[in-house]
């Protein structure tokens, strides 16, 4: 288990301080659980979204600290799974410490259901058939069998819970969907606008009533939400998370605070994943 020492303490204060003043604070954990996991069954949601689920006895007890909890998954590279030294909060210090030959792919996906009672959670992993940035991620899932084992890493959450006469805007992308929808499903759908931005109608996934679908096409990301928001009434928010290709979260995120007179400290906003490099 990851524990964050007195300087890490410290300097997460700072960070937060610092972060308050230009977005939304996140959730943050002071201790990072990390622990091996097992495939247990898996399920073509549609052509491209996959959903495994991963049974570990630690999961009985793990909470997420918001609906878009986020975690390291760590996947082996052909052979046994080896596990970084747990080391502060700095995963990627302790993996550059192991042989190249053994050091497993780190990529971050969202927890889209935790089941404690049965000691499981459930991840969906988009696809991209072709992508020239198909990553490790997509890779593993598509592949990955009953049986398979993985490491995971907790980190942490952007969303933090609001009233159900709290005004929100949730704009994302297909990496994103999987989070928007948890989010969603934790609270109240009342004074919520939701956009969700796809490359086409093959990766139209089901999403809970009232998600507004546009389809990018051969487009660059954030070009058809932007406009999609730009047309809604989001001036009296008082929340909004945007996530997904970085492009498409700053552009978002600009539009809110220069044109319609958001306070930056009330926008989450995360990119996934940026056009031309590997998701990561």
């Amino acid at each position: 288990m990851g524990t964050r020492t007195a300087l890490d303490q410290l300097r997460t204060r700072v960070v937060g301080k610092v972060t308050a003043l230009v977005m939304a604070a996140p959730n943050r954990r002071d201790e990072f659980e990390q622990f091996p996991m097992t495939v247990v069954r898996t399920l073509a949601v549609h052509a491209h979204l996959r959903r495994i689920t991963f049974h570990a006895p630690e999961f009985a007890w793990w909470r997420t600290s918001g609906a878009d909890e986020y975690f390291g998954l760590l996947m082996p590279r052909g052979g046994e799974l080896v596990m970084p030294e747990v080391e502060r909060v700095s995963v990627r210090a302790a993996m550059a410490r192991l042989p190249e030959a053994i050091r497993p792919d780190l990529r971050w996906y969202t927890v889209r259901a935790l089941r404690p009672e049965e000691a499981e959670i459930d991840v969906d992993f988009v696809l991209h058939d072709g992508d020239s940035a198909h990553g490790p991620g997509s890779t593993w899932a598509a592949a990955a069998e009953v049986g398979a084992v993985a490491g995971f890493r907790a980190c942490g959450s952007a969303y933090r819970d609001r009233p159900a006469t709290a005004s929100r805007l949730l704009v994302a992308d297909e990496t994103a969907l999987p989070a928007l929808s948890a989010i969603l499903e934790s609270a109240p759908a009342d004074r919520v606008l939701a956009f969700v931005e796809l490359p086409d109608e093959s990766y139209a996934a089901p999403v809970p009533a009232g998600v507004e679908l546009v389809f990018r096409g051969a487009d660059r990301p954030g070009d058809h939400v932007l406009r999609a928001v730009a047309a809604a009434p989001v001036e009296d928010v008082d929340h909004a998370w945007v996530c997904g290709e970085s492009g498409l979260a700053t552009s978002v995120r600009r539009h809110l605070v220069g044109e319609r007179g958001v306070d930056r400290r009330r926008i989450a906003f995360s990119g996934y994943w940026k056009v031309g490099q590997a998701r990561t």
